[in-house]
C-alpha cells in the first residue's frame, strides 16, 4: 500500500509540474508529431543552435528562421522514433565523441570549454544535448546501412578505371564547396522552382537559401560540404566548377531526380600519396556513401507519411 501511495505521489508531482510549465504563457506547443510535442522552448534552443552552425541565418526574417528550426525538430523526432524501432542505442560511443570534436573544431572553437561557453551564452543546448543530436544522426545512418546495405551496387570496373586515371598524379586540385540540393516543388513548374531559389540566393545569400530549400543534411551548415578533391567529382560537376571564380555559384545541375547548385569558396593544390589499393577503397567508399545518402532521403520521405504532423 505504501509503495502504491509513493507511485501516486510521484505521478501527481509530475502532472502538476507539467501543468505549471504550460501555465507559463511564455511556453507554448508549436507542433505535434503523433503524440509527441515540440514547445516554444525547444524551438528557441534549436534556433540558437542553427544560428551557431550558420551565422548567416541572422539575415533571415524571424518567421523564416522559425520555419527552418521547426522542420529540423520535426525531422529529428521522426528519425529518433524510427531508430528506436530497430536499434538499441548507446550514447557513450567514442564515435559520437569524435564527431562532437569535429563539430566544434569545424566551427573554429579551440576546445570544448570554449564551445560550451558559447552554447551557454546563446541559451541553446547543453553539451550533452548536442551529443544526443549527433548520436541521433549517427544511429540514423546506422539504420540506413542495416536496411539497405545489400542493395548497394558499386561498379568495381568503373572504380578501377577511375583509379588508373588518377594513380599517377602526384598532385590534384581541391575545391571548398557548398551545395543546395533541391527537388521540383509540386505546386510549381521546375522553371518557377529554379527561379525561386535563384531569387532567394540574390536576396538572402547562398547559405540561407541552403537552409530554406536544400534537402541535403548539409543544409543546417548553410550547405557547406568542405574541401572536395577534384578526383572525387564526376566530369559534369568538374566542368561546372572549374570555370568558377572564388565565391561564385554554378549553373543548376541535374543529378537524377534532384537538382544541384554549387558554390566554390576557394581552391588549392593538394599533394597525393595514395597507392592503388588505398585509392580504390577511397573511391569505393565515396560511391557507397552517395548511394546510402540517396536511400536515406527516400526512406525518410516514405516513413514521414505515416506520421501525423500538426503545426500550431
Amino acid at each position: 500500500m505504501i509503495k502504491k501511495l509513493k507511485v501516486i505521489s510521484v505521478l501527481t508531482l509530475i502532472f502538476f509540474n507539467f501543468v505549471n510549465l504550460f501555465a507559463n504563457t511564455d511556453v507554448k506547443i508549436v507542433a505535434k508529431i503523433n503524440n509527441e510535442i515540440i514547445t516554444s522552448i525547444d524551438l528557441s534552443k534549436e534556433i540558437e543552435y542553427l544560428k551557431l552552425l550558420n551565422a548567416d541565418l541572422e539575415k533571415l526574417s524571424e518567421n523564416q528562421i522559425k520555419i527552418i528550426a521547426k522542420n529540423s525538430l520535426i525531422n529529428q523526432k521522426i528519425k529518433n522514433n524510427e531508430i528506436k524501432k530497430f536499434l538499441n542505442t548507446n550514447n557513450d560511443s567514442p564515435v559520437i565523441e569524435n564527431f562532437f570534436k569535429d563539430l566544434y573544431l569545424g566551427l573554429n572553437y579551440k576546445n570544448q570549454n570554449e564551445f560550451e561557453k558559447s552554447l551557454e551564452q546563446k541559451k541553446t543546448y547543453s553539451v550533452s544535448e548536442v551529443k544526443k543530436k549527433i548520436a541521433n544522426e549517427i544511429f540514423w545512418n546506422d539504420l540506413i546501412l542495416i536496411k539497405f546495405n545489400n542493395q548497394i551496387k558499386v561498379d568495381n570496373e568503373k572504380i578501377t578505371k577511375q583509379v588508373e586515371r588518377n594513380i599517377k598524379k602526384t598532385e590534384s586540385k581541391e575545391y571548398f564547396l557548398s551545395e543546395i540540393v533541391f527537388k521540383k516543388d509540386n505546386n510549381k513548374s521546375i522553371i518557377e522552382t529554379k527561379q525561386s531559389i535563384i531569387e532567394s540566393i540574390n536576396n538572402v545569400g547562398f547559405e540561407n537559401t541552403a537552409n530554406i530549400f536544400s534537402i541535403s543534411d548539409s543544409s543546417k551548415f548553410g550547405g557547406k560540404i568542405g574541401w572536395v578533391n577534384e578526383n572525387n567529382l564526376n566530369n559534369i560537376i568538374i566542368e561546372k566548377i572549374r570555370v568558377l571564380k572564388n565565391n561564385e555559384i554554378s549553373e543548376i545541375i541535374q543529378i537524377g531526380n534532384n537538382f544541384l547548385i554549387l558554390k566554390k569558396t576557394e581552391e588549392r593544390i593538394k599533394e597525393t600519396s595514395f597507392d592503388s589499393k588505398q585509392l580504390f577503397e577511397k573511391y569505393f567508399e565515396i560511391e557507397r556513401k552517395k548511394q546510402l545518402d540517396r536511400m536515406s532521403k527516400i526512406f525518410f520521405n516514405k516513413v514521414k507519411i505515416d506520421y501525423t504532423i500538426n503545426e500550431l
